[in-house]
């Protein structure tokens, strides 16, 4: 159990509550196992809504401009009373009629202090609330207007947030055939794959709370139907659940002719292929395919099946003669409206950060179907070493025009910018150099590689600026005998 939302809560202070007596707390996340318990307290009277009554009485705290509204309101109601106070006092001993003087005083006080401020701001924030709720959006507190506002990074999570949260199976593999729904489309399943998900249905819950177990219930339905690979009719004896020690889980099932039982397992592939006996050679195969799929961002899982003579079952699953079927692999798609609103972010000045604890190759495969992707970087750096190729010639030809020189075409920038945009696509083409745009940790052969290849195009600037400086001094000494000519003559 991960009790974390209701560590401030004591486990004896919930009403009925006997001294040593195990509960569980509300808002507590089931991490493995099945259990049955007795609700002694709901609502308020819960540990979690004790927490929350308690957060509730808590008083807000102000916003960045409340707080500058008041000191600015404060150091210019100071100032205008210092100024009024000073007018009446001057008006006073220069008239010598003291109320004259503190009605001017008055007055500029009236004029200067900001006491319509309050105001002004109210009503820009009330006409930003009036345009997110044209947006549909309410906002229950003006105050939020100003924080959304002044968002420069949003940070989501993947899983639910960026992705749909509903696993769907992408891959089946097997060592005689392989099935790719977003290749197959709306063909059927191959005969040779009948097997595996028949048995990964086997092995999942018929009332699934997990995503990959209802993605993979919902798979069975859809490419087994009408087949006799759907046993509805079929018994459940008993299962070995996951657990720390072994990353898989098997259940055996109950033929109605009841012959022997047919136990079906699936887990993370490792542990499956620890379970079926086979030869190095397969396991390498199959390392590798799962290494593919992992790369590919999908979630991979082993399916075996063994058989059972009735009688008494062992208590661990590495008892059973299980056999690899093979590897299913499911993905959680984005959701439809994520890279039109990342695309929105951006234009809005906002950097959208995606935070997750999956595999690197799944996240990054994520982010580039959002749009998080490593373009922006390039078209970046393109655009800086562009501006400083017309920073240097506009600083080597101050005088003349960066397009042209001597009344010519200015080949120097024509020929180095061409040269330096072939360069950035090949450099983009090329992995070790591609590598320093992408969300990965660049590492030193890629500091390296970019290291050379700025030196490169600096030496490649360079020659092109002395050649055509050498082939303009030779083009001058050739002229200079005939204009000396003309001169003597």
């Amino acid at each position: 159990m991960n009790q974390q939302l209701a560590v401030a809560a004591s486990m004896t202070d919930a009403p009925g509550s006997a001294e040593g007596e195990d509960r569980v707390f509300s808002g507590t996340l089931v991490t493995q196992g099945t259990a049955q318990g007795r609700v002694v307290a709901t609502g308020e009277r819960s540990a979690l809504g004790r927490i929350g009554k308690s957060l509730a009485g808590l008083g807000g705290e102000n916003t960045p401009i409340q707080n500058e509204t008041r000191e600015v309101v404060k150091r210019v109601a100071i100032v205008g009373l210092l100024l009024a106070a000073s007018l009446a006092i001057a008006y006073w001993a220069s008239t010598g009629d003291w109320l004259h003087g503190l009605l001017a005083g008055l007055t500029l006080a009236m004029a200067v202090l900001p006491e319509e401020l309050p105001v002004v701001l109210t009503l820009f924030l009330g006409l930003g609330a009036w345009r997110l709720a044209r947006e549909k959006v309410l906002a229950r507190s003006i105050p939020a207007v100003e924080l959304l506002g002044a968002t420069t990074v949003l940070c989501v999570d993947k899983t639910g947030t960026v992705t749909a949260n509903r696993m769907a199976v992408r891959r089946l593999w097997t060592d005689a055939d392989a099935y790719d729904s977003a290749k197959a489309g709306s063909g059927p399943l191959q005969e040779a794959l009948h097997g595996i998900l028949e048995f990964a249905v086997l092995a999942s819950h018929r009332r699934a709370f997990d995503p990959k177990e209802t993605a993979i219930g919902e798979a069975g339905r859809r490419l087994l139907a009408g087949t006799e690979h759907l046993h509805g009719d079929w018994t459940l004896v008993d299962d070995y659940p996951l657990s720390r020690e072994m990353l898989a889980m098997s259940r055996v099932w109950q033929s109605p002719d009841r012959k022997a039982q047919m136990i079906a397992a699936k887990g993370a592939p490792e542990a499956i292929v620890d379970l079926c006996p086979m030869d190095a050679t397969r396991q390498a195969a199959i390392a590798a395919q799962v290494a593919t799929m992992a790369d590919d961002g999908l979630r991979v899982l082993g399916v075996a099946r063994a058989t059972f003579a009735t009688g008494e079952l062992p208590d661990k699953q590495h008892e059973f003669d299980f056999e690899f079927l093979g590897l299913i692999a499911l993905e959680d798609p984005v959701r439809p409206d994520v890279p039109r609103a990342i695309t929105e972010c951006r234009a809005a000045g906002i950097r959208v950060v995606m935070i997750t604890g999956d595999h690197p190759a799944t996240a990054m495969l994520i982010a580039r179907q959002a749009g998080l992707t490593a373009v922006a970087r390039a078209m970046t750096f393109s655009v800086l070493v562009m501006s400083n190729l017309g920073l240097i010639f506009a600083n080597r030809f101050w005088n003349q025009s960066a397009l042209l020189a001597r009344g010519g075409s200015n080949h120097a920038f024509i020929w180095t910018a061409v040269a330096t945009v072939a360069v950035l696509g090949a450099i983009l083409g090329i992995p070790v150099l591609s590598g320093l745009f992408s969300h990965a940790t660049p590492s030193l052969a890629m500091l390296l590689a970019g290291l050379g290849a700025a030196a490169l195009s600096l030496l490649w600037f360079e020659g092109v600026q002395w050649g055509l400086g050498r082939r303009a001094a030779q083009a001058e000494l050739q002229r200079r005998p005939t204009n000396d000519g003309a001169k003597s003559m």
